[in-house]
């Protein structure tokens, strides 16, 4: 009885909660232009995509709502113009751009009040493959264990650990991740952001005694770069 009572008295709580409006608001053109970011070539032919985006009440009761409110192409030059209505409820608006193959998917969120009518610049990042050799080479038992991770320091990127190809010549991959074995021997091949460093950490585990490393690597675009981590 009391959960009925209960539910009854969320639901009626929930009734309340008054869904955004949609009411048109004022006309945008939002321009701008497309380019690698190491080259400053233009990016032809993308698809521009902007969504209003209104999350409102909390987790519990909210309504979250996205209104798809226009599109757009680059041309030749890189160039896009964007027309679209501000939704008046909408907290945030979301540009999503379609990319050629070879760079990362861009997406980015501005604030509702920072959308203005002014040329943006949309840099897009080149994508290359990195190759991570291991081999222990002094090795000490078979409990000797070797985990690592790698990442871009610019926060639009964030880790970049999948996906990933494992090769392993030795040695087995333990259940929490380590690689574990004697001589454990392999490499690991993932995509990665092309034009900067990676940073690689990795731990390494032998006579009972773990210590962690910090190293880092450039990965230049249109090749696969290798990193050896003899360990």
């Amino acid at each position: 009885m009391r959960k009925t009572k209960l539910l009854l008295l969320l639901l009626a709580f929930a009734g309340c909660i008054k869904e955004p409006e949609r009411t048109p608001g004022p006309p945008i053109e939002y321009t701008g232009i497309a380019i690698d970011d190491k080259t400053g070539q233009p990016l032809a032919s993308l698809n521009i995509r902007v969504v209003g985006h209104n999350n409102s009440g909390g987790v519990w009761f909210g309504t979250s709502e996205k209104v798809d409110l226009g599109t757009a192409l680059t041309d030749a030059a890189g160039r896009f113009r964007l027309n679209f209505t501000k939704w008046e409820a909408a907290q945030t608006f979301e540009f999503y751009f379609s990319v050629p193959p070879g760079y990362f998917r861009r997406f980015f969120t501005l604030d509702a009040n920072k959308v203005h009518s002014g040329d943006t610049v949309i840099k897009f990042t080149k994508e290359t493959m990195l190759r991570i050799a291991f081999k222990n080479t002094s090795p000490v038992d078979a409990n000797d264990r070797l985990s690592f991770h790698h990442y871009n320091a610019e926060a639009e990127f964030g880790y970049v650990i999948s996906p990933c190809t494992t090769t392993l010549v030795s040695g087995i991959i333990n259940v929490d991740g380590y690689f574990v074995g004697g001589n454990v021997e392999g490499s690991q091949t993932c995509p990665v952001a092309a034009d900067r460093k990676l940073y690689i950490n990795y731990a390494v585990r032998k006579s009972g005694v773990t210590t962690v490393y910090k190293d880092s690597v450039y990965c230049a675009r249109n090749m696969t770069n290798v990193y050896n981590l003899n360990y």
